[in-house]
């Protein structure tokens, strides 16, 4: 449950994480199928999605709660799950609106 690697950004330029997480995921050296990225809310630009999906990274990340989205599954949760201080609402695997009424379809999930 340690990360496995850290990289710190200090230009101005790298303020955003729509930018910066991508890169840092895309250049990790082992992108392998058991590997899963974790990250937060600071990606939320859909071409950052799937650009990862597209170089067949795994990642599990938090949505901005007003995030359009269409659920396609809930992954079956104990009520009450909390893992460190945090208590799991619910998992859903999702396709995510990119613009307008256009669904992103290519994530895997």
């Amino acid at each position: 449950m340690f990360p496995s690697s850290v990289e710190a950004f200090t230009e101005q330029t790298c303020i955003n994480e729509n930018l910066t997480i991508p890169k840092v995921i895309l250049k990790a050296l082992d992108k392998s199928k058991d590997n899963v990225f974790v990250f937060d809310r600071g990606v939320f630009s859909r071409e950052a999605f799937c650009e990862l999906d597209k170089n067949d990274c795994s990642f599990v990340t938090r949505l901005h709660v007003n995030a359009r989205h269409v659920v396609l599954s809930d992954v079956d949760t104990p009520p009450g799950l909390v893992v460190g201080n945090l208590t799991v609402l619910k998992d859903q695997r999702v396709n995510l609106y990119c613009s307008g009424y256009k669904v992103v379809e290519q994530l895997s999930g």
